[in-house]
């Protein structure tokens, strides 16, 4: 059933402004964002966009609106896993409303799992109550795009990063630690897990700016696995992920197993407890962490 919103002021209809869908940028490039995004990284920023075209006439007529008036077009990511948001907008006043567009910039560290994107055009400034019933609070409504889920969890990366100098924190000079602080494989793996990733090394600088992570990503990958299925292993947990919830520690650590590993976290846990040597070897011979050597 769709859900009618009621606004206490004249708003824009569908016939006057009509948003795009939302695009992404990469690698100088934009083309438009697919509902799973692919090659998708915590350690990485995404920039996306969207796009309103407005009959400036017809939303004049419809908002009471005059032609100085000040708006924001407004970008929102909403991340409900990781309890985020991040918010753009650039100014425009009506008269020069008739395409507009907005970027926004996606974090590395701070969203997983899923975002939900939407446009929004508010009014910029307050101004008296009118009679016609037009908009004169700051943030007012007066359009909105329908939302748009992104799945986070393509091919690339699923775990929660944070760029920190170690130095400060007497961590040494590693580039990267995993910080793993469950006490059941039904905790929250975002509420959990973490990749820290050190600003003062210069291994861990190319991989937050892009110049060399597909070279880092297989072995991070490799050394994130190799923890996390030890400290699975050393909590003696149980293994049942059938019945967790999907954003779990079991889960997640599952797909990953059956993703990288071609086994179910079980198996790998077995495997890494029985025959530590064999585990080493499948380790290396399916994600190929040492490969960008030969490149």
């Amino acid at each position: 059933m769709s859900r009618l919103r009621i606004y206490p002021h004249r708003v824009a209809s569908d016939r006057s402004t009509s948003w795009g869908p939302w695009l992404i940028h990469r690698d100088g490039m934009a083309c438009e964002l697919p509902a799973r995004l692919p090659g998708w990284d915590y350690a990485r920023s995404e920039e996306v966009e969207i796009n309103v075209d407005v009959d400036v006439a017809s939303f004049r007529k419809e908002t009471g609106l005059r032609l100085r008036d000040r708006l924001y077009v407004v970008a929102v990511a909403d991340c409900q896993s990781a309890d985020c948001r991040v918010v753009e907008h650039v100014p425009v006043q009506v008269q020069d409303l008739s395409h507009a567009s907005v970027r926004l910039i996606v974090p590395p560290g701070e969203f997983a799992s899923s975002m939900t994107l939407s446009g929004h055009i508010v009014l910029a400034d307050d101004s008296s109550p009118h009679r016609d019933l037009r908009a004169h609070k700051e943030a007012a409504r007066i359009h909105s795009s329908k939302q748009y889920t992104v799945a986070l969890e393509g091919d690339g990366g699923r775990f929660p990063t944070e760029a920190i100098s170690f130095s400060s924190l007497g961590y040494g000079n590693a580039p990267w630690m995993i910080d793993a602080k469950f006490s059941d494989l039904t905790d929250s793996f975002v509420a959990t897990v973490r990749l820290f990733l050190n600003t003062d090394n210069a291994v861990a600088k190319q991989l937050l700016n892009g110049t060399r992570s597909a070279d880092l990503a297989p072995i991070l990958r490799a050394e994130i696995l190799r923890v996390l299925l030890a400290t699975v292993s050393y909590g003696r947990f149980d293994i049942v992920v059938e019945e967790v919830d999907d954003e779990s520690v079991g889960a997640v650590l599952d797909g990953m197993c059956k993703m990288f590993l071609n086994r179910d976290l079980g198996s790998a846990i077995r495997l890494l407890e029985q025959d530590p040597s064999r585990f080493e070897l499948v380790l290396h011979s399916k994600i190929e962490p040492l490969d960008y050597l030969m490149r």
